[in-house]
C-alpha cells in the first residue's frame, strides 16, 4: 500500500550530468552506455534541466559502491534520492 502511495520504493541514483539541452546530455549517455553496459542509464527532464541518471540502487552505499567504479569516466557522478519502481530495483 505505502509503494502505490508513493508510486514506488525509496532508491538512490547515480547523477551524471545536467544540462538545459537535451542534445548535450545525449553524448554523455551514449559514453556511458558505452563503457557499462549492463548499467541502466536514463535521461529526465525536470524543468529547465535534463538529467542523466544510472542505476537503480535500494541504498546510498550500493550507490556509492559504483560511483567508485565509474569515477574516472565521470569524475563528477554523485548519488541522489529516488522514487523507482521496485519491479526495477537490482538485486
Amino acid at each position: 500500500k505505502i509503494l502505490k502511495n508513493k508510486n514506488g520504493a525509496d532508491g538512490w541514483r547515480l547523477q551524471i550530468k545536467f544540462t538545459s539541452k537535451r542534445e548535450d546530455i545525449l553524448p554523455y549517455q551514449v559514453k556511458f552506455t558505452n563503457l557499462y553496459p549492463k548499467i541502466p542509464a536514463q535521461i529526465t527532464f525536470d524543468s529547465p534541466y535534463y538529467k542523466l541518471t544510472v542505476g537503480n540502487f535500494r541504498t546510498r552505499n550500493e550507490a556509492i559502491k559504483i560511483k567508485h567504479q565509474i569515477s574516472k569516466a565521470f569524475p563528477g557522478a554523485h548519488p541522489i534520492p529516488i522514487i523507482i519502481d521496485p519491479y526495477i530495483l537490482n538485486n
